[in-house]
């Protein structure tokens, strides 16, 4: 009977076992760091609503003004954190598939392993393994924001 082969998703998120608190803290702090976006464009809308309906004060303006700094600080924090746990995760998926690799190749026949040039060897440990950290670190944010309907590459001050 033939064996069903894994998907390659599986066979990565098998790898993410020890970091997955981590990962589900980061694309909390995603969507938090998202909705953070929002709110300075609320406050400008709010000081905007004092002025049309003639009930702007200085203390209002000013509490307003602080709301939109601190949903700005939230955006800038949440992003942070956000981004270094995915970071934290992704190097430690790829430890995990690095270890892996090593482990397969200790086990390995000598001949089969001598009769590989080393370039292919380290293509495969190093280069093509390295090629998974982008999708993992910075992907994790960009797809979290992608399901909120917020677009990550453009910062929603640029628009302004």
């Amino acid at each position: 009977m033939k064996q069903q082969k894994k998907s390659w998703v599986k066979t990565l998120l098998s790898f993410a076992e020890p970091c997955k608190g981590k990962m589900i803290l980061s694309v909390l702090c995603a969507i938090f760091s998202v909705a953070g976006g929002f709110i300075p464009f609320w406050a400008v809308y709010k000081i905007l609503l004092l002025f049309i309906n003639r009930t702007a004060t200085g203390n209002y303006i000013l509490l307003w003004c602080l709301v939109g700094v601190g949903g700005y600080l939230i955006r800038v924090l949440c992003f942070g954190i956000s981004t270094i746990l995915a970071h934290i995760s992704a190097y430690t998926i790829l430890e995990g598939i690095r270890l892996k690799i090593a482990n397969r190749l200790m086990k390995a026949q000598l001949g089969e392993v001598m009769g590989r040039r080393i370039s292919y060897l380290k293509n495969i440990i190093m280069d093509k393994v390295e090629d998974l950290e982008p999708p993992l670190a910075y992907g994790t944010f960009d797809f979290d924001c992608s399901c909120v309907g917020y677009d990550s590459d453009v910062l929603p001050y640029e628009k302004l």
